[in-house]
């Protein structure tokens, strides 16, 4: 097994930077990038285990590993949930032994947890909620551990995902076959690629029926239960209400928020339709009065698939970039049902 003076050897430089490098302080004590190239490339060429893994093997437990799943603690933490017990359902049925820690990082400083990946805390990691600059960052990385991506594709990584475009069109002839007619996006405030997508699927469908856009034709909220409250009222005081006869919501939570303002009102769905992902607790959506249409987000059979990519990497040496996609499926309720 490779020992860190012969990473050092084969990089060039002294042990101690050469441990500097691989202990993730090459920031704060100023070394090179060059330098730190050398000794990252030194470390893959000479398959070099630091920390996590090499007490691992010290212990003879050589099948057990550490995952890291990094996790943006924003309006997505209530989503974690899901995504965890997909994990657990997979590593149990394939009787596997990995832990799971989790990880929290601010979407779009993925680069400031360089130390973390460096410093073999952790023997492979899944990235969610990664926005355009996380993604420059790992374009530009080469790690020695398995990276998985969750909704987020990135060449040279394994990733899992929906396909965001289709979501927003399958929002859009839900509608149209209800007979609304006026579509307007209730964006959250804190936006991020696969919503964008979905917005931009949603109008280009709406306009191959032939509808025609307004010109208002994106909202934004806080991306919460409270936030679809306060923008729904908000619109009833400015007489806003009637600018769309239906509403594609970025989250479930938006959606029932909007469905709490207009209650008094009975505005859905005679009036006005509301349709949103469903990211969240599927129960919330299915038992609101009225229940909410919503395009389920897969999440916990993506972070089975996840998991698959891992064991397949650990257990079995595939090293091979792969994608998967899954479909969503549309449950249609009572706040788009006209008829």
């Amino acid at each position: 097994m490779s020992r860190i003076k012969d990473v050092a050897e084969a990089a060039g430089v002294s042990l101690s930077t050469a441990s500097i490098v691989i202990n993730g302080k090459a920031e704060e004590r100023k070394i090179s990038k060059k330098t730190q190239e050398k000794v990252l490339k030194a470390m893959h060429a000479l398959n070099y285990i630091p920390n996590v893994s090499a007490k691992t093997l010290r212990r003879g437990d050589s099948q057990s590993y550490t995952i890291a799943l990094f996790w943006n603690f924003d309006f997505r933490s209530t989503m974690m949930h899901r995504f965890l017990f997909g994990l657990q359902k997979r590593i149990l049925e394939a009787k596997v032994n990995m832990s799971i820690v989790v990880h929290p990082y601010q979407t779009g400083n993925l680069r400031k947890e360089e130390e973390s990946f460096l410093h073999g805390a952790f023997h492979a990691a899944i990235i969610a909620n990664a926005n355009g600059d996380d993604l420059d960052y790992l374009r530009c990385s080469s790690f020695r551990i398995p990276v998985i991506l969750y909704n987020r594709l990135l060449e040279g990584y394994c990733s899992v995902n929906v396909d965001d475009k289709k979501i927003g069109r399958l929002a859009a002839d839900h509608l149209y076959s209800q007979g609304y007619r006026y579509p307007a996006v209730v964006h959250g405030t804190q936006n991020f690629p696969g919503a964008t997508k979905r917005e931009e699927g949603f109008f280009e469908r709406m306009e191959e029926h032939g509808v025609k856009l307004p010109e208002n034709k994106i909202i934004y909220a806080g991306n919460s239960l409270k936030g679809g409250f306060e923008c729904g009222k908000l619109m009833l005081e400015k007489h806003s209400i009637d600018m769309a006869d239906c509403y594609f919501c970025s989250s479930d939570f938006i959606g029932l928020g909007l469905l709490n303002a207009w209650a008094e009102e009975k505005l859905v769905p005679k009036k006005i339709g509301v349709i949103a992902m469903g990211n969240h607790d599927p129960q919330y959506s299915k038992y609101h009065v009225p229940s909410l249409t919503v395009i389920n987000m897969p999440i916990e059979e993506m972070a089975e698939q996840c998991c698959q990519f891992l064991i397949d990497r650990m257990y079995t040496l595939a090293d091979e970039p792969a994608v998967k996609f899954f479909e969503t499926k549309l449950y249609a309720r009572d706040s788009t049902r006209r008829s």
